[in-house]
């Protein structure tokens, strides 16, 4: 069975690895192969995985064909629906998923959107029905090193569009189970919210309750992540587990105390009351995939329990992990399938090590032992944790020993308590208990907070290569207690190292990477030579809150192993180009900032014609504007030329005409290898005469993806395409890489290509 499922799992792997999904003709040779391979023992494992690969490529076409018709993009759309989750209200937007009503689906339209709607005009809640008016485009979002893959998101959550509103009003729609059940979480939520809590503590009540954790900060997301909690604020298999084995061992206790007729049940009569306890607590958290899962493995367990047959736990593992990829064929693509099957496995490897016999009290010993598990638990999940996360809390497994304990044995209970007092409209009981549950969150997250403050209390990762992952599996595993001899274990420090290899090639003296952001419209590009590392222009940030410096800059700077920037420059003081200014600096206070002469920031230097600086045989030179008439707006931007092994990039920031042409005047324009399009691509830049003194072979125009301007407009892509040059647009590309090598071409490289999956968009 064990084989089995592990074949299944790798067929389904190797379908979501896939950059195109297979069409009918690849059954041929496959139903060959099983037919060679009949009454081998690599049978049931090869078998498995082309039934998973054919499982899981009808799955996923399914879905695909649920996005959203390409004629509807772009244009006004009526539609009727209801919110089938809680909103998200953030900086004068509310963010909501829409269930269409089945009477006003169409061809073409997705059955499920996310929207945004800008400055709402009345209160959303969970359950509303709506008519509303939208526009809506396919799940596409920036593409980065490092960054989030938003297709892939939507896929697995099974949206077909996003977009956003332009007019709502509430409406009357038939009440379906799936909406009513809604709408009681709701009301639950409503009672269990609290006025005398704080904000955070309200937000905690509301994720260990209902699952929802739409009230969570960035700052709370953080303390999490560098401490390794975020698991214990998700309803999932801990919190499942935890309900359905208290509710079996007092079910069975109980009922071995009734009369011998029904005391020879008890095992049946317990695992119904842990299941049904279970599937109540699954469904207060909306029945969401993790908890699916979490009830797909306890009734796997319960029946092994019930079949009183000897199993070994791998195999009952094996059979969970079969029935849930074949219920959610998409779960490899989620970090919760990766910690929860690995941390049962782990968990499961580590209580089967026996320990020497050690002398001292029961509850030291025990205390031991549940650490030993823990850091088991740490080391054999980080592998997962820098593939999905990047980071890993080092102070984790001493967290997690005091965490677990109290979210398990006290928030849970605490919560699920006001709960039940709540459902039963027991508001007088609810209202006294809330302040001490409150004051029990607010020292949670102070402690959090504590414990997540040192700047070693985590280690932040570049995304792993294949092949590092690979070696970092293999070293955790050869870490984990019993599995071999200490002196051995040394060789594993190595292997897990590999993680920490960086985005890329290693640099040497006279090489040059630059890599221009997807940021949408805007622009900020990360230089680095072999010792040091430069930024030009730092990302938009919108009134919705979106923060390219924080979303885009930060996390691909972490991505290419850039660990401190030696020098910003903030062309001009345009939002496009300056929004991320604050996320920056706050993550690297010791850069040495250079700004154009109409941005206001405290401890900077203009950048000026004639500055200029060697690093690593790279040259760099500001070629304007001029000291003494700098001018404001557009044409003051900074412009900066970097020279490295015989090829040049030019970045322009959002010069206009006049700026072209003073540069042409004094003689500061030369033949370029490669060059960034002033102003995005604007036909107020790009001058005839600054296109043909320039004459790339790469013109790259940093712009949004169907940008309302039409950026790079087509009578300037068609001056660049004139003179020879190719051009790149990040929206369509992503994040484009340049790297100059000795003796070769400029090497251009797109992040989309990259990362190429069958989801992708077009």
């Amino acid at each position: 069975m064990l084989r089995a499922a592990l074949g299944w799992g790798f067929g389904c792997l190797l379908t979501h690895a896939l950059p195109e999904l297979p069409g009918a003709v690849w059954l041929v040779p496959a139903s060959l192969t099983a037919l060679a391979l009949l009454g081998t023992r690599a049978a049931p494992c090869v078998l498995a995985s082309l039934a998973a690969c054919a499982w899981t490529v009808n799955a996923a076409q399914g879905r695909l064909l649920e996005r959203i018709d390409t004629a509807l993009i772009g244009r006004d759309i009526e539609l009727r629906g209801w919110l089938d989750g809680f909103p998200q209200v953030s900086n004068e937007q509310v963010s909501f998923s829409l269930r269409v009503a089945p009477d006003a689906r169409r061809a073409g339209l997705p059955p499920r959107l996310r929207l945004v709607w800008y400055r709402p005009a009345s209160k959303l809640q969970a359950a509303d029905a709506v008519e509303l008016v939208v526009r809506l485009r396919r799940p596409r979002g920036l593409a980065n090193p490092g960054g989030s893959d938003a297709a892939r998101w939507a896929l697995v959550e099974r949206f077909g569009g996003t977009g956003y509103v332009r007019s709502m009003r509430p409406i009357e729609l038939p009440v379906s189970l799936e909406r009513w059940w809604l709408g009681v979480r709701a009301e639950l939520a409503r009672r269990l919210e609290s006025s005398s809590l704080s904000a955070q503590a309200n937000a905690l009540l509301a994720a260990l309750a209902l699952g929802e954790r739409a009230d969570f900060t960035d700052a709370h997301w953080s303390y999490l992540s560098r401490t390794g909690t975020s698991h214990l604020v998700a309803i999932s298999g801990l919190h499942i587990g935890l309900v359905a084995g208290l509710l079996f061992v007092l079910a069975r206790l109980c009922v071995l105390r009734l009369p011998p007729l029904l005391a020879r049940c008890d095992l049946e009569l317990a695992s119904l009351c842990a299941f049904a306890g279970a599937a109540l607590y699954a469904a207060l958290a909306g029945f969401t995939l993790p908890t699916q899962r979490a009830l797909m493995m306890l009734l796997v367990g319960l029946f092994v329990v019930l079949s009183r047959r000897r199993c070994r736990p791998f195999d009952a593992l094996g059979i969970a992990l079969v029935f849930v990829l074949i219920w959610d064929p998409f779960g490899p693509l989620r970090a919760s399938f990766w910690l929860s099957f690995g941390a049962v496995v782990l968990i499961g490897l580590a209580g089967s090590v026996r320990s020497p016999k050690a002398a001292g009290p029961r509850a030291l010993l025990g205390l031991r032992r549940l650490a030993e598990v823990q850091c088991a638990v740490t080391i054999g999940l980080t592998p997962v944790i820098a593939v999905f996360f990047a980071q890993l809390g080092l102070i984790a497994p001493v967290v997690n020993l005091l965490a677990v304990p109290v979210f398990s044995f006290v928030l849970v209970p605490a919560v699920l308590c006001c709960v039940l007092l709540a459902a039963v409209n027991a508001q007088g009981l609810v209202d006294c208990l809330l302040p001490w549950v409150g004051r029990l969150a607010d020292a949670t997250w102070a402690a959090l907070e504590w414990a997540a403050a040192p700047d070693w209390a985590s280690i932040v990762f570049a995304p792993p290569a294949p092949w590092a992952v690979l070696l970092a599996g293999i070293g955790a595993m050869v870490l984990l207690p019993g599995a071999c001899p200490w002196r051995g274990r040394w060789a594993s420090v190595a292997l897990l190292g590999a993680l920490a290899q960086g985005y890329g090639m290693r640099l040497a003296p006279g090489d040059v990477r630059s890599t221009i952001l997807d940021v949408g419209h805007g622009l900020a590009v990360l230089v680095q030579t072999a010792h040091h590392a430069l930024l030009f222009d730092v990302g938009p940030r919108y009134p919705s809150g979106f923060d390219a410096g924080r979303a885009a800059v930060l996390p691909a700077t972490a991505a290419l192993g850039i660990r401190h920037v030696d020098r910003v420059i903030v062309s001009h003081a345009d939002a496009d180009h300056s929004g991320g200014m604050a996320a920056v600096r706050e993550r690297f206070p010791n850069a040495d900032w250079l700004v154009g002469p109409d941005v206001d920031l405290p401890g900077s230097r203009f950048c000026a014609a004639g500055q200029h600086w060697r690093w690593d045989q790279v040259d760099f030179a500001i070629l304007h504007p001029l000291p003494e008439r700098p001018g404001l707006g557009n044409s003051s931007s900074c412009v900066l030329r970097i020279e490295a092994q015989g090829h040049s990039l030019l970045l322009t920031g959002d010069i206009e005409s006049a700026a072209e042409g003073a540069l042409l005047a004094r003689g500061d324009v030369h033949p370029t290898s490669v060059v960034i399009m002033p102003h995005h691509g604007s036909a107020t830049s790009s001058t005839p005469n600054f296109v043909a003194r320039l004459s790339p072979e790469f013109a790259i125009a940093s712009a949004g993806y169907a940008n309302r301007w039409n950026f790079p407009r087509p009578e300037v892509r068609e001056r660049w395409h004139r003179v020879g040059a190719q051009v790149w647009v990040t929206g369509d590309t992503g994040a484009v890489t340049v790297y100059f090598a000795p003796e070769a071409p400029p090497q251009l490289s797109s992040e989309r290509a990259r990362r190429k999956r069958y989801w992708s968009t077009d």
